[in-house]
């Protein structure tokens, strides 16, 4: 899963090889991604999320509230989950993740998953 986080709102894609990675607005411009192969767990997700440029904006950055880390955490978890229990999946992206106030959770302005054709064979995943 590659996770970019990038202030209030970010973008979480995973794809076939189940790498996910996590941005946001800027993301180009400051390099601040992430990279972990899934399946993810809460540790590696919470690293992940932690280990970015931009987590100082989700953690009270000029008196702004602290954003729900946990939140964050549960949807890289369930997409990591999503990506391994269903191998048709070849990406999952969302874009943005909007990240709300400490306990309110986050929500998804917009999605994609695109799926392998019917009878097309799965390619093999890091050496699997």
């Amino acid at each position: 899963m590659r996770l970019r986080l990038c202030g209030d709102d970010g973008i979480m894609s995973a794809d076939v090889k189940h790498k996910f990675d996590s941005g946001g607005t800027f993301v180009e411009l400051i390099k601040d991604v992430q990279f972990r192969l899934a399946p993810m767990w809460k540790v590696t997700a919470e690293e992940m999320v932690h280990s970015i440029k931009g987590f100082k904006k989700l953690d009270s950055f000029r008196g702004a509230p602290k954003r729900d880390i946990a939140a964050i955490i549960d949807v890289i978890l369930r997409m990591s989950a999503m990506v391994v229990n269903h191998p048709e999946v070849v990406e999952f992206d969302i874009n943005p993740l909007i990240v709300h106030a400490e306990g309110k959770g986050a929500s998804v302005a917009d999605s994609r998953i695109m799926l392998r054709k019917p009878g097309a064979e799965a390619k093999p995943c890091c050496g699997h």
